[in-house]
């Protein structure tokens, strides 16, 4: 079974957008996947949309869920999520992979991984445009790696992960210059966070959202593709 949680609520037309604050912190993170004492305060996000391939049927938190915060400082932004996942899986990397790029980038939607998505402007981007900025995170692959086509700069970009009874964690850093965001201009971004779960090892067609055969189903019942969803919005708290 290939599943996939995802945070992402339309950021416009007029329908209301939960907003995210981002505490503001005075000393940089140090990033080594554990829950230390700059991210006990504040309430966590839930991702609560469920996008499941379609021979697959609505599983249960019990199977795969996900919270996480945001923190900010003068030179990063600040993650730090939290899955719950029943089956943790990895499959192994080969060098021939590594050879050939888009095999390598398919091998990325055969594992458990977390994606962080950022439109930096607020325009309103999806997936499918050029302009945002996404990072893949590998469950127990300590490369950051950007999908296939992208050309988000992973250079000073750190993560950390730990497993945890229920699941793994995983606490990651990256510059605002790496999303091209001025902080002293500009005090809001938009975010998705997509985590991928693959049970059963099966190989998806196309990566995980891309592919057609991805649907999402949001807490309403309402159905979409995983690709048409609009960012949520998360502001910069002083």
């Amino acid at each position: 079974m290939i599943l996939m949680l995802c945070v992402s609520i339309n950021a416009g037309c007029g329908k209301t957008t939960p907003i995210i604050s981002a505490v503001n912190i005075r000393k940089p993170i140090y990033v080594d996947g554990v829950m230390d004492v700059v991210w006990q305060k504040g309430s966590w996000c839930k991702i609560s949309h469920l996008a499941l391939s379609k021979q697959d049927t609505i599983v249960t938190s019990a199977n795969i869920s996900g919270k996480f915060k945001v923190r900010w400082d003068r030179k990063n932004c600040y993650f730090f999520i939290q899955v719950k996942d029943d089956i943790k899986c990895r499959r192994p990397v080969s060098e021939d992979l590594y050879k050939a790029k888009i095999d390598f980038f398919r091998w990325v939607g055969e594992n458990d991984a977390v994606s962080v998505v950022v439109d930096s402007k607020q325009e309103g981007l999806t997936l499918k445009h050029s302009r945002i900025n996404r990072y893949t995170f590998v469950y127990q692959f300590d490369s950051v790696l950007v999908s296939y086509g992208f050309k988000s700069d992973i250079n000073n970009v750190k993560f950390a992960q730990k497993d945890t009874a229920a699941g793994y964690a995983m606490e990651i850093a990256i510059p605002w210059d790496n999303l091209n965001i001025d902080i002293s201009k500009r005090h809001s971004f938009g975010l998705q966070i997509f985590i991928a779960d693959n049970d059963n090892h099966q190989i998806e067609p196309g990566i995980p959202p891309f592919s057609d055969s991805i649907v999402s189903w949001f807490d309403t019942g309402i159905s979409l593709s995983a690709a048409s969803k609009l960012p949520t919005n998360v502001y910069l708290n002083d």
